[in-house]
């Protein structure tokens, strides 16, 4: 299910949680992006939110979007080794007073 669909159950963008016909999340009503459709080594990033999405609609910078990749694979394939690795983008994020 890509980030904008709908659940059978409520008529809510996975994204927002707005209703979706309100959402005003940037991708609303174009189609689903062939690349969802599939993923190359694993299945690490398979859910809800593809963390890309979530990086793309929120506008995150490289630094921000490594983070947050990090974080929503951790569970999934790397571990603690991938929580050091957020660790390691977010220290240099604050070392850069935030600016990306």
């Amino acid at each position: 299910m890509s980030t904008h669909e709908t659940t059978a159950i409520k008529d809510t963008c996975m994204a927002c949680g707005r209703r979706h016909d309100s959402c005003r999340c940037p991708v609303v009503g174009k189609p689903k992006p062939e690349a969802n459709a599939r993923q190359i080594g694993g299945d690490h990033y398979k859910g809800d939110i593809e963390p890309w999405d979530a990086i793309a609609a929120w506008k995150l910078g490289f630094l921000a979007g490594n983070i947050v990749k990090y974080i929503a694979r951790y569970k999934r394939k790397g571990g603690v080794e991938d929580l050091n690795k957020a660790r390691h983008y977010l220290d240099k994020l604050i070392e850069q007073g935030g600016e990306e």
